[in-house]
């Protein structure tokens, strides 16, 4: 699924209180098969709803859900300016800043402690070689599927775990998964003293 189809169904949604796969297809010109596996991918990440007209048992209207995903919105469309005016990195740059600020306080303690907040909605795995995260939900789930926004995350993990992150990859459905790998210079009666070196 094309990331601009389904930004530019977001955006136009953000702007229109509902609309029809019909209004999409003659506004966007694209075809009706991409227009209803991005609606329905949406839907599947919880951004959008669907109800279908009165006195039509075939003809759906899609609407925003209001919450997260809206309040993020705005943010999304100041980066697209800051990007037009300034270039990719200008935009990559306050993407880290915001990231970096959305988990500071939550993410500046050991794995171990952080694997047991169950409010970033992460699963926390150790293995011999070192912690792999695979996040439940992306908590930017506007952006999600963005390769800056999952680059941006694996640098704010690393700042505030004060060890390098991975970004691996994205599961089947976009959540990405992370990897901390333990520290080649410690001893594995060590490990849980490393807070001291921050």
């Amino acid at each position: 699924m094309p990331s601009g189809l389904r930004d530019t169904i977001v955006l136009y949604l953000t702007d229109h209180l509902a609309v029809t796969t019909e209004e999409l297809q003659q506004t966007l010109g694209v075809s009706r098969r991409h227009i209803q596996r991005t609606l329905h991918q949406l839907i599947a990440e919880g951004l959008v709803s669907m109800s279908l007209m009165p006195g039509s048992r075939h003809t759906g209207e899609y609407r925003l859900i209001p919450g997260e995903s809206a309040a993020l919105q705005p943010v999304n469309r100041l980066l697209t300016a800051i990007q037009e005016a300034g270039g990719a990195s200008l935009r990559d740059r306050i993407l880290e800043i915001f990231i970096d600020d959305y988990y500071r306080g939550r993410m500046d303690h050991s794995p171990e402690e952080v694997s047991r907040d169950e409010s970033l909605k992460m699963n926390w795995s150790k293995t011999p070689n070192g912690w792999w995260i695979t996040m439940q939900r992306c908590p930017f789930p506007y952006w999600r599927g963005t390769q800056s926004i999952c680059e941006a995350e694996a640098r704010a993990f690393a700042h505030h775990l004060g060890a390098p992150v991975i970004h691996l990859s994205e599961g089947e459905k976009g959540v990405c998964q992370f990897f901390i790998p333990l520290r080649t210079d410690m001893r594995p009666d060590q490990e849980g003293d490393g807070d001291d070196d921050k």
